[in-house]
């Protein structure tokens, strides 16, 4: 039986999603560090790169997003729901929160489509798994960077 949830005021909850940053956050400083660590540099939140990815590598083409979960509509299941819809029961103001959700993943969809068509390899991890294992995740870009350094794309090291 679901627990009833109490109802913050308005103020309080406007001043912590004020708070809320979009850089910065804890996952990616550590997939930041992890991919330092492997001797791999890169740029952060390039403006001039659709979507502004975390990070990027430049010269070859890649960008690598961090997105948090609940906001990029990832982990439900790791928070004990049963499916995306069932996050929002109960919470005040519901429609605003799935539509806003499914607004920010319809946006990832379209900045990977707009980024791949331009010739980049987009590369996605939810919070939570960087979170969990960013040595790993690290790794994964690391391959990726080799992977594209070694193919028809990779006559460029501006990385």
């Amino acid at each position: 039986m679901p627990t009833e949830r109490r109802r913050r005021d308005p103020e309080v909850t406007s001043r912590i999603m004020a708070a809320v940053s979009s850089q910065g956050s804890k996952a990616e400083t550590l997939l930041g560090k992890s991919m330092w660590d492997l001797g791999l540099r890169y740029r952060k939140h390039p403006r001039s790169i659709v979507g502004k990815p975390d990070h990027a590598f430049l010269g070859l083409k890649i960008a690598v997003f961090c997105d948090g979960d609940f906001w990029h509509g990832k982990g439900w299941e790791e928070r004990g729901f049963d499916n995306w819809e069932e996050q929002f029961h109960g919470l005040r103001n519901a429609e605003f929160w799935r539509d806003k959700i499914a607004r920010n993943m319809e946006r990832d969809r379209q900045v990977n489509l707009e980024l791949q068509g331009r010739g980049w390899l987009v590369v996605r991890f939810p919070e939570s798994q960087i979170l969990r294992e960013p040595a790993r995740c690290a790794q994964v870009v690391l391959e990726v960077v080799h992977s594209r350094r070694s193919g028809p794309q990779g006559s460029s090291s501006n990385s």
